[in-house]
């Protein structure tokens, strides 16, 4: 059984191929403003509602210094930028948690 490898990435280098407001529909600052949300509404009603909790959810963990699970993050090469660059697989939610916290690092799991 191999050994799950976790890796530390910057929030940023993400942010910059993969930003999670633009992905969600919503903006910084209507997370921001809407404060008493539930943290986890019904999944199967993904209105900005729904996206305001989870966000909310991995704000307050973040803040409380609480686990969270590494962000999936998928690896594509971009001839054009001579470069790989981070698309996420799953984890938008907790990625703009990060971002509304100003963190910098975060860790994150590859998928291959």
């Amino acid at each position: 059984m191999s050994k799950i490898k976790f890796h530390r990435i910057s929030v940023q280098k993400v942010v910059e191929y993969n930003d999670p407001f633009c992905m969600l529909d919503i903006t910084e600052e209507s997370v921001l403003k809407c404060k008493n949300t539930k943290e986890f509404l019904e999944e199967e009603n993904r209105t900005k509602w729904y996206h305001y909790g989870r966000i909310q959810y991995f704000i307050n963990k973040l803040k409380n210094k609480r686990y969270i699970e590494p962000i999936l993050i998928e690896w594509q090469f971009e001839a054009d930028l001579k470069d790989q660059i981070p698309l996420i697989y799953n984890g938008v939610h907790r990625l703009a948690a990060y971002v509304l916290t100003g963190r910098k690092i975060m860790l994150v799991e590859y998928v291959d």
